[in-house]
This record gives C-alpha cells, structure tokens and sequence, in this order.
C-alpha cells in the first residue's frame, strides 16, 4: 500500500472538519461595531415628555451623543472599512486555529477576539500580502501567549478537558456538524459524524507544532510559503513537519480503526 493510499482517508475527512468550527462569520456586523472606534450620534426628532398634567411635545435642540469618542478622520474611517474588508472574512479561519492550538473552544473565541483587536491596531504596519496569513500568525502568536499565561497561573487550566467542557462541547459539536450530505441514511450521517468527530480529536492529540502546522495546510489552505510566513519557520521545516503530522495522523487512525473493528467481534 502506498503512502498517499494510507493517508487519504484521514486527509479527506480533514476537509469535513471545517462543518464542525461553530461558525462566527454571523457576527462580523457586531465585531465591526465592537472591535474598532465608532462615532455616531442619533439625529435630531421630536420627542415626547409625560408629566403628571399631561404630554408635552419636545424637539430636542441638540444631537445625542451615543459614543464619547472623538470623531474619526477621513483616514481612520478608511482604515477600518480596509480591515472589514481584508480581515473580517477569516474571523472564522482564526477562530479554527485558535480552537485547534487552545483545545478549549471558550478560550479560542477570547484569543480570536484578542488577536482582531491586536490586529486592528497594528493595521497601519500591514504592507500587503496574503490578510489570511498575517492575520492567522497574529493568532498563533496570540495564542502562545495564552498558553504561557496559563501554564504560569495554576488557577487556569491549560487545557480543558473534555469532562470539564461538559455538556457545552457537546452541544457545539452536535449543533455544527450535522449530516455531511443531506441525502445520507440517518446510520450514514452517524458514522460519517463520529469519524469527523474522531477525526478532531486525533488531529488535537498531534503535537503543537505538527498540529499547527497541518491545519494551517489541510484546513486553512495556506501554502508553504504563507504558513513559513504565519509560524516562522524555514519552507524545509514546514514541508518536514507536515509529512511527519500526516503520518503521525495515518498511524493513529489506523489504531482507532482497528480497535473499533475489534470491539465490533
């Protein structure tokens, strides 16, 4: 058996797996709002007092301020609406490898709120290039800090484990997967659902490195030069590693394979 046949059913059901990211792109109208400098005010319209004698028609003279910020500029108008439109679109890119390098899906959605504010500030040093890499090694980077902070602080735990994430994991998985095709048999879709669900668990069981590094690849699509870029490491490294994660992902879905097929007996 060759070396590609081995591994082709875990590397197709890699693509599978992005159905399972619960996914944030819905709330970019409210990120847009949240994560970066707004001034508006509510226009000027007739409003309406009660008192104890009666109701007395009001205009209000002046404007309402809703936000205490200043203004913006022209110019940082122009630089929100370019990372709206450059960065918002791989919130949900962000999120998948936070969640994958984290292993705990609360936290990747903190650390992906934490990089697009890191991003946005750092926005006017962006000089082009691919805004799907530069945005995901903010992440990474993000996410290392994390991970640093958490290992230093004995009251958060680095990792939450699957008891601990309790009916919350669950519920995600079970409300963003659902059928890989929607003319499957009911029996069909469980399968199909527990292999990719399989499928997560033994890719956040790859080291950090090899982990990373095959969903910047098979999931986010980068190429070798882009995830060199997001992870700074030579192109040999990466091509290296993502071999050894393919083949380290191969041997432990041959195991689980195999298990089940022995429990079946």
């Amino acid at each position: 058996m060759s070396g590609n046949t081995m591994i082709s059913g875990p590397i197709v059901l890699l693509r599978d797996l992005m159905t399972l990211a619960p996914t944030l792109g819905q709330q970019e109208a409210e990120a847009s709002s949240k994560w970066w400098p707004t001034s508006r005010s509510m226009a000027s319209e007739n409003v309406t007092v009660r008192r104890e004698e009666g109701t007395i028609a009001q205009r209000a003279e002046e404007p309402v301020p809703v936000s205490l910020s200043p203004p913006m500029t022209a110019e940082q108008a122009d630089l929100a609406r370019r990372f709206r439109e450059l960065m918002l679109p791989h919130l949900d890119a962000a999120y998948n490898l936070a969640r994958y390098l984290l292993r705990d899906p609360v936290a990747a959605e903190d650390v992906a709120q934490d990089a697009f504010l890191r991003a946005f500030r750092a926005f006017e040093g962006y000089r082009g290039g691919d805004p799907k890499a530069w945005i995901l090694a903010i992440v990474r980077n993000c996410c290392h800090t994390w991970a640093k902070a958490a290992a230093s602080d004995p009251t958060v735990p680095l990792e939450r484990t699957k008891t601990d994430q309790g009916d919350d994991a669950g519920d995600a998985v079970e409300s963003s997967a659902g059928p890989v095709d929607p003319e499957d048999s009911p029996e069909t879709a469980a399968v199909r659902h527990n292999e990719i669900a399989t499928m997560r668990e033994l890719i956040e069981n790859l080291p950090v490195p090899f982990r990373e590094t095959l969903v910047l690849r098979e999931l986010e699509e980068l190429s070798y030069q882009e995830i060199a870029e997001t992870t700074g490491t030579p192109i040999g490294t990466v091509m290296s590693r993502l071999a050894r994660a393919r083949h380290l992902l191969a041997d432990a879905w041959r195991r689980r394979t195999a298990v089940r097929e022995e429990t079946r007996l």
